[in-house]
């Protein structure tokens, strides 16, 4: 069995979107876990009006993708958890070829898959995140740049034996803690460093229906800057070379940027004001994010 796990919040007409995609699969033994965070009841009446005995719906009070995320992994029965996003509509093979992967590749233990964005033409002007596209078949054996050559995690999947031994997901990090994002990357960075090997499958594809405006979109990726360097910054605090090429890498650019704003400044150019205000802002998120990971770093230490 594969149990499809969702965290949501306050989006009832999204997760009901999504959930009727999930139930059109040309599989028939799954279930979908749904952690509802949401105010109210609102999702908890759209799940209902879908009828179908395959959703286990729990409400949680405490906000957290990672700590919903964390709830619906115990709660599943599936030996396949496989995760998606209450803003992503998953294509009718998804969970096929998420088994198929499994299957066939014995020496892996998850697979993440293609991230495209859902009806671009009906979107215009705007921007859709989390968008992750590769069109060839690698297995990934060692810690890599998750947007880069990994995925994200509205289109993964793992053997439930990998949480047996890896343990949760982190709850400092993810939407709606104090991490921001980057839940995702840390565990999939954690199951490669113990060994494991990961697929990336183009053809296990999800559609992201998430559409934001140029601001909104600027908003979102200082959340992704914040999370991915606290997920590094943690680990280039344990000493994980990898690690510390990132954390280098994303402060160089930052300076790069730095750079160019002030020269842009100094030549009178109205947009260096904008682009320094911009660049400042983002510099400050990495430095909250390495924060955040030295800060969980010295926890987990006198924790051990």
């Amino acid at each position: 069995m594969i149990s499809v796990i969702i965290s949501t919040l306050n989006r009832p007409e999204k997760i009901q979107e999504c959930l009727k995609k999930i139930l059109a699969s040309d599989v028939s033994d799954f279930e979908v876990i749904i952690v509802d965070q949401s105010k109210g009841y609102s999702t908890k009446s759209v799940v209902k009006q879908l009828g179908s005995a395959k959703i286990v719906y729990s409400k949680m009070n405490t906000k957290g993708k990672s700590k919903g995320l964390n709830d619906a992994v115990k709660r599943a029965s599936g030996e396949i958890l496989a995760f998606t996003d209450d803003d992503c509509l998953v294509e009718k093979h998804w969970l096929k070829n998420i088994h198929h992967a499994l299957k066939e590749h014995k020496n892996i233990v998850g697979v993440f898959g293609q991230v495209l964005p859902h009806e671009p033409f009906l979107n215009k002007g705007k921007l859709c995140p989390g968008i992750f596209v590769s069109t060839k078949e690698r297995i990934i054996t060692k810690p890599t740049p998750h947007w880069k050559y990994i995925g994200f995690g509205n289109n993964m999947a793992f053997k439930r034996e990998v949480f047996r031994k890896m343990g949760l997901f982190k709850e400092w990090l993810g939407p709606s803690a104090i991490g921001l994002a980057a839940e995702d990357a840390e565990f999939a960075q954690r199951v490669l460093l113990s060994g494991f090997k990961i697929l990336r499958d183009p053809k296990v594809k999800v559609y992201h229906d998430r559409w934001l405006t140029k601001k909104e979109f600027q908003k979102q990726m200082w959340a992704y800057s914040c999370g991915e360097l606290a997920c590094y910054g943690y680990f280039a605090m344990r000493g994980e070379q990898f690690a510390k090429k990132i954390v280098s890498d994303n402060f160089r650019d930052s300076h790069k940027k730095l750079k160019g704003s002030i020269k842009s400044l100094l030549h009178f150019q109205r947009s260096g004001v904008k682009q320094l205000y911009h660049t400042a802002i983002e510099f400050f998120f990495k430095l909250r994010g390495l924060g955040i990971g030295y800060l969980f770093f010295k926890k987990e230490s006198r924790n051990q």
